[in-house]
């Protein structure tokens, strides 16, 4: 017994470098570069999963007989006590699958290496444990850690975002200072900075509206609580800025809804009437100017308003009719579409399908799709329980859900219109949302 505790904690002082050493082969896999070749990418990929063995080796216990069949698959599964652990491993087992189906394999290793970055961050995070760190503060951390990241995102990317003059809703003279502080060479295209963006804002609002949610302690002087308000707020009126310069009108969208969620549950009086109150403003704009509003919401570029953002959905789903196993192959859609389904759009510019679950059906078929689509009703469950809990489940708690579920709401409404956090640089994003809710889903389970 003490021998196999003795290794156990050996395994997970290895294991605490887990989220670090994903950073090496992730930044790879995320900016490649000349170095960087398509042979180098299975080996990549299969680098990701280095720690994955250990983990299986830290938590395996023997089999109890008679166990049934699904059971004993999770047994196995890393770490086994993850509730979506089962369908990662679905999705990535489909995977080679989607990676054989494409035409271009470099560009099918390429996004096949943007997935697997995501899910085993996601993995990595919510299995972390470091002895330092509390469970009941992991939570924290990784909510500051989106929240962070988000502003850093928002400032940083200042030089190296690729603007949309032509499209703009208005114009400010600030846009000529971002303009002359401008870089060649990699930038980053406005729309997915907003998705990216459009993640952490619902979240850090339900953190500004109770500071306390960071802490590792609520016994806190009311000076400190100040000051972390305004720190919170400044982080807040940052990426707000910046969203608003971005001019994404579905990024827009979202972030209205998701703040909608957190709003409405943070102070629940104000829950029916702004519910009834969205709707009526809704059905007034699309009653009086529905199509207008609608063609002003689509309007981009070589996208062509929405009858263009139609055709771009009808190819799709022709696409995904005829190729209903394999999908067209993952991160191909720029070689199929104007091959096989022309829609008159410039996929150089546009590359995806315009709706995040339709683009995932493209790149891994019905049953990666199924297996995602599981994923996400999972997570809204996961979060709408806890929020729902009404026994032992601490304040903070619930909180971090409310802004958990605000941008899950924020990042599902943004995928109606855009599938800019799938195969780009900010694609992990969302699987770290994810592992947000499985670690609170964890500590309403230990509360229990």
């Amino acid at each position: 017994m003490h021998t196999r505790l003795l290794q156990r904690s050996r395994l997970a002082a290895i294991l605490w470098w887990e989220p670090f050493w994903l950073l090496i082969p992730g930044t790879l896999l995320l900016f490649p570069n000349e170095q960087v070749t398509v042979g180098l990418y299975p080996w990549l990929i299969l680098s990701l999963f280095l720690f994955w063995p250990l983990r299986w080796i830290q938590s395996w216990s023997p089999l109890p007989q008679r166990l049934p069949a699904i059971q004993a698959l999770r047994h196995f599964c890393l770490p086994p006590q993850a509730p979506i652990t089962l369908i990662l491993l679905m999705i990535l087992f489909w995977l080679p699958i989607n990676i054989w189906a494409a035409p271009n394999h470099e560009l099918a290793w390429q996004a096949a290496g943007t997935l697997c970055v995501g899910i085993t961050l996601c993995v990595a995070l919510y299995s972390w444990s470091p002895e330092w760190l509390s469970p009941t503060h992991l939570p924290q951390v990784l909510s500051a850690g989106i929240s962070g990241f988000g502003t850093l995102l928002a400032l940083v990317s200042l030089p190296f975002i690729n603007w949309k003059p032509e499209y703009r809703l208005f114009y400010a003279p600030i846009y000529q200072y971002l303009d002359a502080i401008a870089r060649g060479g990699e930038s980053i295209h406005a729309n997915v900075l907003a998705g990216g963006l459009a993640i952490s804002i619902p979240l850090l609002t339900a953190i500004f509206v109770s500071p306390r949610l960071l802490l590792p302690t609520q016994a806190v002087s009311s000076g400190l609580l100040r000051r972390l308000r305004i720190i919170y707020g400044l982080a807040l009126a940052i990426q707000s800025v910046i969203l608003i310069l971005l001019q994404s009108r579905g990024a827009d969208l979202a972030v209205a809804t998701g703040l909608l969620v957190v709003i409405s549950l943070r102070w629940r009086r104000l829950f029916m009437p702004l519910i009834f109150l969205c709707l009526g403003l809704t059905l007034i704009a699309l009653f009086f100017r529905g199509n207008q509003l609608l063609e002003a919401m689509s309007n981009d570029g070589a996208l062509g308003g929405w009858s263009g953002r139609l055709r771009v959905w009808q190819g799709g789903l022709s696409a995904l009719h005829d190729f209903p196993f394999t999908g067209i192959g993952i991160g191909n859609y720029t070689v199929i579409m104007p091959l096989l389904y022309p829609t008159g759009v410039n996929v150089e510019g546009y590359p995806h399908a315009h709706n995040h679950l339709l683009q995932i059906g493209l790149d891994l078929g019905i049953p990666g799709f199924t297996a995602y689509l599981a994923i996400l009703i999972l997570i809204m469950a996961l979060t709408v329980g806890i929020i729902r809990n009404q026994k032992v489940v601490p304040l903070s708690t619930k909180s971090l859900a409310i802004g958990a579920l605000g941008s899950m709401v924020a990042f599902l409404t943004h995928g109606i219109f855009d599938a800019t956090l799938w195969g780009t640089r900010l694609a992990p994003l969302p699987w770290v949302l994810f592992a947000l809710v499985v670690t609170l889903a964890k500590l309403e389970t230990a509360d229990a």
